[in-house]
This record gives structure tokens, sequence and C-alpha cells, in this order.
């Protein structure tokens, strides 16, 4: 009997389906279970390969998994791109646009990623992986004119550097810990409110001993996110997908994506590599990503080009519920956590 078909049926409906089976129940992963939970909308399309071969040979108990796959892999698609409407207190609310993009520290053509970020209507930027080379081309480019207040810290220079720029002078900026992971944090008067932008790249899971790390960093994120009573998002590359089943945590914290509730959850960001034959299969998954809590709205997200990173940029446009106090918000002294470095 040749065993080839029937291999290959169990593994086009088994892969997906371990996705699917771990996220759902939660279950302790390890880099690689994380890494398909990652990838589940792409995963599932083997389902239907294998609903396909299953129906064709009369495996019908793999059939009838395979079947349940599909109509999830329907359902999800369904609700990634379903737009949910925005509370009726945005439309008159203040409103902010926050640029966030990953330039990657190999970047080829760093003068045009800089160029392409000085060149947004964002008032704040948020950019990850930051090297000198990038804050050097950033200026040159006119990033200082435009973005004239910044702060970074000048002694991270690991993969994982994180910098914000803004233009809104009332604006406070510091260097955070939140638990392991360091971070930026911007505070922004809008109206009476003052929106905290956190700026943030966990370690990648595919890292030797990454895994842990980011579950640790990510949980000291979810708990950082569940105590604040402010308009707070978190932007940055958080080095996971929606589908991963730690994410479930940040949603158990109040924080929503700002692409799936825009209905733009199919529009990922990350590519195999920034160049060469993996980077023409384009972007597979979303890595990046602005989380807002009850306090803010995603009202619109424009995702820009790789400007020769392995992630393409967006821009998110955030609504800031007011509060009903009528006076407005003024600017705060710097995080307790003092700022360790600014340009």
């Amino acid at each position: 009997m040749n065993l080839a078909p029937r291999i290959a049926m169990f593994v086009l409906v088994g892969i997906p389906a371990v996705a699917i089976i771990t996220r759902v129940l939660r279950l302790k992963a390890t880099t690689v279970v994380a890494v398909l939970q990652d990838a589940t909308p792409v995963l599932l399309i083997l389902a239907w390969v294998g609903l396909a071969m299953a129906t064709i040979r009369a495996s019908w108990v793999v059939a009838a998994v395979a079947a349940l796959l599909c109509a999830y892999h329907l359902v999800l698609i369904a609700r990634l791109v379903h737009r949910v409407e925005a509370p009726s207190w945005t439309r008159a609310a203040p409103k902010a646009r926050v640029a966030v993009a990953n330039v990657y520290v190999d970047n080829d053509d760093m003068e045009a990623a800089a160029r392409q970020l000085a060149a947004t209507e964002a008032e704040v930027l948020v950019v990850v992986e930051t090297t000198e080379r990038f804050r050097a081309a950033f200026d040159a480019v006119g990033g200082r004119d435009r973005f004239p207040h910044a702060v970074f810290d000048p002694d991270d220079d690991s993969d994982y550097a994180v910098s914000l720029y803004t233009n809104i002078a009332d604006a406070s900026l510091g260097m955070i810990d939140i638990g392991p992971l360091r971070a930026t944090l911007a505070r922004v008067p809008l109206g009476n409110r003052m929106l905290h932008v956190v700026g943030a790249i966990p370690v990648a899971a595919v890292d030797r001993g990454g895994y842990g790390t980011w579950r640790r960093q990510l949980r000291a994120l979810s708990r950082y996110a569940a105590s604040h009573r402010g308009p707070l998002v978190i932007v940055g590359d958080l080095n996971t997908t929606i589908h991963r089943a730690a994410f479930t945590e940040l949603r158990d914290a109040g924080l929503a994506d700002a692409h799936d509730t825009l209905g733009k959850g199919l529009r990922p960001s990350f590519k195999l590599a920034a160049a060469g034959a993996l980077a023409r299969l384009g972007p597979l998954v979303r890595l990046d990503h602005a989380l807002c809590n009850r306090k803010v709205w995603a009202t619109r997200v424009d995702d820009l080009d790789a400007a020769g990173s392995d992630h393409r940029p967006f821009v998110v446009t955030l609504a800031v519920r007011p509060s009903r106090s009528r006076r407005l918000a003024t600017p705060m002294s710097a995080p307790r956590t003092p700022t360790i470095g600014s340009r």
C-alpha cells in the first residue's frame, strides 16, 4: 500500500490542527508551536488541500476533521475582515497620528526608510530595531527638523533598541522598564486627556531562549496595560501575531488591535527576508501592532512601504475619549524611571 498520500493527508490536516488546538486550549507553547500559531491563517489553507485529498480517497475521519478546520478558517477570515463599528464619541474626540516602524538593523537602504518616516504626517513616531546608523540617517534627511523631540537608550546596541520621536512640544518623553521589557513612553496631551504611547519590541521567540523571555515580557506588558486607567496605546513589533495563544492575555487586559478592529486583520506586515527570493513572497503575517485600551479607538490605519526592511510600517489615527472634566490636559513631568538618553 502506498503510504505517501495517507501521510500527506495527515500532515496537511495535522499541522493546522495542532496550531488551532493548542491556541484554543491555551496550552503551554514551545517556540515551534508559537510559530505555528502565528501562521494560523496561512496554515489553514493546508486543511483545504487535506479535505480534497481525504474526500477523494474516502478517508472520512480525516475529511471530517479537515472540514471542521475549513469551517474554522472561514469564520476566522470573516472576523478578520469585519470592521467593528466605532463608538459615537470618536466623531468629536481629539485625535493623534502615530507612525510605527521596524526599520531592520541590517537595512541596506536605511536612508530610504528614514526619509519615508520623516515625511509622514504623524505627530508621534515609534521606531524599533534602531541603530546609530538609522538615527544619523533620520537626522540627515530632515527628521530632526520634523520631529525635534526624541528619546532612546544610547547604551542599547542590541537588535531590540527602540526610539520615539514627536513634534508635540508639550509631550513628556522617557524610557521605562515594564518588567524585563525596556520601552519608550510618551505622554501626549489631547484635549482634557493624557494619551500614553508605549513603544516596545519584545524579543523574538526564535532567538535562543527567546520564547521564555518573550513570554515574560508579554506577561509584564499585559499587567501594565491592565493596571493603566487612562488612555493607552502600545505600539511596535511585538514579535507575535494576534493568533498566538499568549496574545489573549493582551486582549484580557482590555487591548484591541487597530488593524483587527478596522477590518484589516488580513493585512500582514512581516516578510521572511528583507531582500532576495524569500522577500518576493511578500509579507505573510502581522507582527507589528497598535494595541488600544478602551479609552482609545483607531479610526484609520495606513500601511507604508517596507523601504529595505523585512517589516512594513504603518500610520494609525487614534481618537482619545474625552473625560467629563472640562480641564485641559497639561504637560506632566517625566516618567518615574528617568530618561537616560535623548537628542
